[in-house]
C-alpha cells in the first residue's frame, strides 16, 4: 500500500511572530540560561540564533520558534 505524506504544515498562532522585531527585556545569555523578549506585547523566552549574548533593550529579529523560546538574531 502507496501512502502519501503530507507535507502541509498548520500554522500555529505564534508563527504570527517570525520575522517581527522585538526587544530584550531580559538579556539574553546562553550560559546563564536566561533571556526574555518582548513581541508585538506578548512576551517569550528566548535563545539567540548564534548562541551569543543579547543585552537589554537590544532590538531583535524573530527568526524562528523551537518549543516556548523564540529563536533570535540582534538587528
Amino acid at each position: 500500500v502507496e501512502r502519501i505524506k503530507s507535507t502541509h504544515k498548520t500554522k500555529t498562532n505564534s508563527d504570527r511572530h517570525i520575522g517581527k522585531v522585538g526587544k530584550v527585556i531580559v538579556t539574553i545569555d546562553p550560559a546563564a540560561n536566561t533571556g526574555l523578549v518582548e513581541v508585538d506585547g506578548s512576551r517569550w523566552s528566548a535563545k539567540s540564533a548564534d548562541s551569543s549574548i543579547i543585552e537589554k533593550d537590544t532590538s531583535v529579529v524573530v527568526d524562528s520558534i523551537e518549543g516556548v523560546k523564540l529563536i533570535v538574531t540582534a538587528r
